[in-house]
């Protein structure tokens, strides 16, 4: 495992010197500014309808340069921030403008409070089936009661239909070897059942063409 971590942040650090602090890098390296920037946009509006009013503590899994929880900041004054981050350029970024920020693997990290909120943006993709649930598992036990964890994964169809266009089996839109969800598969990770779904469309409203799954799942109050 900590071999793959390792060549996963070096993948990350050689992405953010060729790429910058871009949507880009932490996107669709292949895909346009504008369809990039479409993407940024639902995953933002998903995260912010579905922010509890009562949230002060943010967890950004995975964070990047702070591309969400910029958006988050500008619009939620009260949050306070923490950020997981592999890329050391980033997770700098992040610790420069937005809050503090763990430079390691989510595995290595170890919370010292609970969260009002958990963001999980496409970091499930590189994890085995039984390190996906684990690390859901961890994040679980630090969301504090009545909290929301926001997940956003790549989705199967587009992967299905990547590989249709292209007509090779293998074939993967982000050039390397990633796990992509299906809308069930995604929501089933989680210990209590999704309040709130999408999906971000590469033509509006056609589900083969479906790039991003997303889910937020509220932790129950257990009652005394």
């Amino acid at each position: 495992m900590k071999n793959r971590i390792n060549q996963l942040k070096e993948e990350w650090d050689s992405r953010e010197k060729r790429l910058g602090q871009t949507k880009r890098a932490v996107l669709f390296k292949r895909f346009p500014a504008w369809l990039n920037n479409h993407i940024h946009k639902q995953h933002v509006r998903f995260v912010l309808e579905n922010i509890p009013q009562h949230a002060n503590q943010l967890l950004d899994v995975g964070c990047g340069y702070g591309r969400i929880s910029k958006e988050i900041k500008s619009h939620h004054l009260q949050l306070s921030f923490t950020g997981i981050e592999l890329c050391t350029e980033f997770a700098a970024a992040y610790e420069k403008e937005i809050g503090s920020c763990f430079n390691g693997a989510i595995q290595d990290f170890q919370a010292d409070r609970h969260y009002d909120v958990i963001i999980i943006v496409t970091l499930l993709m590189y994890l085995d089936g039984e390190e996906r649930q684990a690390i859901i598992n961890k994040l679980w036990s630090i969301l504090a009661p009545g909290g929301m964890m926001i997940c956003i994964e790549p989705a199967i169809e587009f992967l299905n239909l990547w590989r249709r266009l292209t007509r090779t089996q293998f074939a993967s839109p982000t050039g390397g070897s990633v796990y992509h969800f299906s809308m069930p598969e995604l929501q089933g990770l989680f210990a209590a059942d999704a309040e709130n779904t999408m999906s971000v469309h590469l033509l509006p409203l056609l589900r083969s063409t479906a790039l991003h799954h997303g889910v937020a799942v509220s932790k129950p109050i257990e009652l005394l």
